[in-house]
């Protein structure tokens, strides 16, 4: 509690189920269940797939382009991760990859015209293996495809399953088959 602003931001996370208080001890961060989990895979998805709907029309060539450069830049990372022997991404190649996943999805949201949907699509917090990377890089490149060809709904169905293959990636060191 170093000032006013900090006090009242951690009592909003509190209110949200990010961080419990325990009196005469601290205040600590919640672990996320498979519930949560899944309610949030599945809110990301429901978001970001009606978004997409709306942002294919509107795409232009430079967003084409940008979204061809980030595809490019997380199959560099994926490359480095091989090079480099790699069973779970880290270090340089996952700050990369985990910059271009996160870009590619900023500017299909940003095309869609939806200020608030970057703020509420949260990025992911799960270890990357070789198999996720490629998957996700093999997502995000079909995703870009249908853009392409002006197919919005194939696109939406790309990224639902994604953000599906996702959501088990993340559930797997729980344990839990979604």
């Amino acid at each position: 509690r170093s000032n006013q602003g900090t006090c009242i931001n951690q009592r909003v996370l509190v209110e949200e189920g990010v961080l419990y208080q325990v009196v005469k001890s601290g205040t600590y961060v919640t672990g996320f269940g498979a519930k949560e989990i899944c309610d949030a895979y599945e809110i990301r998805a429901a978001i970001e797939s009606f978004l997409l709907v709306r942002a294919v029309p509107s795409l232009t060539k430079r967003d084409l382009a940008a979204l061809e450069r980030h595809c490019g830049k997380m199959r560099r990372a994926i490359c480095a991760m091989r090079r480099a022997g790699m069973s779970i991404m880290t270090g340089p190649p996952e700050a990369s990859f985990l910059a271009e996943d996160l870009a590619f999805h900023r500017r299909l949201l940003q095309a869609s015209g939806n200020a608030l949907a970057e703020k509420i699509v949260a990025t992911h917090s799960h270890q990357r293996t070789l198999r996720h990377v490629a998957n996700a890089w093999r997502y995000h490149c079909e995703i870009l495809k249908a853009c392409r060809r002006g197919d919005a709904e194939d696109a939406a169905r790309w990224l639902r399953r994604h953000i599906a293959s996702s959501r088990r990636d993340a559930l797997l060191p729980l344990g839990v088959k979604p």
